[in-house]
């Protein structure tokens, strides 16, 4: 019975057992180790809730046609495994449920859960180095406009290039500034 259930907690990344609890399949999102230059793959984690949830009916519904048999007895199956590892958790105080875990009882009808650690990692860490390529035409967006990092670079080595004339505008002031002075003291 284990397989077919292991086989369903594969499939459906969750599995509701009475009276023990729910395991569900909780995904990590990958991460970035800037220091290192590295990009951490995603992880899932097996986590255990204890609560009274009814499994679903797609559930019976998969095990009637795995043990080949029709749904009522394959509830009353169900329910007997069920039965039967909590028996076990009472005489043993561990369960051990291969590819999921360890469940054990350390108080009576308290359920605690560690997960088993994958023994292998289908993904690996991915060296993250910048690449940076010399005169490569990209595109940028500017507001609502789309121009080319080409287009870019001549534009703001023209707005360099233009000359700044304002010194001149305020030199003309202050040219006529002094002249206006020297009028008013010396024409009177």
């Amino acid at each position: 019975m284990y397989d077919y259930l292991y086989k369903y907690f594969a499939l459906n990344k969750k599995l509701a057992i009475p009276g023990i609890g729910t395991f569900a399949v909780e995904n990590e999102s990958p991460s970035i180790d800037f220091a290192e230059k590295l990009i951490y793959p995603s992880k899932q984690h097996i986590i255990y809730q204890a609560d009274n949830t009814v499994p679903e009916r797609k559930l019976f519904d998969f095990l009637a046609s795995h043990l080949q048999t029709d749904e009522v007895d394959a509830i009353r199956k169900f329910n007997d495994y069920a039965v039967n590892l909590k028996e076990e958790l009472n005489e043993k105080g561990t369960v051990v449920l291969p590819g999921i875990g360890n469940l054990m009882m350390p108080i009576y009808n308290s359920y605690t859960f560690k997960e088993e650690k994958a023994a292998i990692s289908f993904f690996t860490s991915l060296k993250a180095d910048r690449v940076i390529r010399k005169n490569a035409e990209h595109y940028i967006r500017v507001g609502e406009d789309e121009k080319t990092s080409t287009e870019m670079q001549e534009h703001l080595s023209l707005e360099h290039a233009k000359k700044d004339y304002w010194w001149l505008y305020a030199l003309a002031l202050g040219v006529l500034g002094i002249a206006a002075i020297a009028f008013n003291f010396l024409g009177r």
